[in-house]
């Protein structure tokens, strides 16, 4: 079973697209691995890869009804994040599940595409605006764990330990 988390942490949108059906691909390895993007009306859409050399599209979610926003507000900050778990996805913006979807197909095919932020590889699907603080995990975040990501940053998640009031960081200040 392949799981993995992508984690865009923050993105704003500063241009209202007009071409390949509006999409903007926010991170991915292209749609035939995998790949998060967003609709200027709101809406977040997922491409994994199905193993055959096609892909299968996932979740096609709007914001509107979970967070009370009929699109994106240019200039305005989001969290994103994306998770794959066999063959259940979500999509989360700002802390809040705003779609899941089970594929037909379990997890996504590893392949030899570069990692493109901003943009779909070769070019396309040019995301305008600014993506910061890119995450990919090897598993499927909780959402306490997005939720973490969100509000105290990456730096959280990804120490599984607290090093305050531990040996090596006692011993540092004794050493001072």
């Amino acid at each position: 079973m392949v799981s993995f988390s992508l984690d865009a942490n923050w993105f704003k949108t500063t241009k209202q697209m007009t071409v390949f059906g509006d999409r903007q691909a926010v991170v991915g390895k292209h749609y035939l691995e995998y790949e998060v993007g967003i609709y200027p009306s709101g809406g977040v859409h997922t491409y994994t890869s199905n193993g055959a050399d096609a892909y299968d599209e996932g979740i096609n979610c709007s914001i509107a009804e979970e967070l009370s926003e009929a699109d994106w507000t240019l200039d305005k900050w989001y969290h994103l994040a994306w998770t794959l778990n066999g063959n259940h996805e979500i999509v989360y913006v700002n802390g809040v599940n705003v779609g899941e979807f089970d594929k037909a197909n379990s997890g996504t095919k590893p392949g030899t595409h570069t990692l493109d932020i901003g943009r779909r590889q070769g070019g396309s699907l040019q995301f305008t605006g600014a993506v910061d603080e890119v995450a990919i995990f090897n598993v499927a975040l909780s959402e306490a764990d997005v939720q973490i990501s969100m509000n105290q940053g990456l730096a959280r998640v990804l120490t599984a330990v607290s090093p305050s009031g531990k040996l090596t960081t006692t011993w540092g200040q004794i050493k001072q």
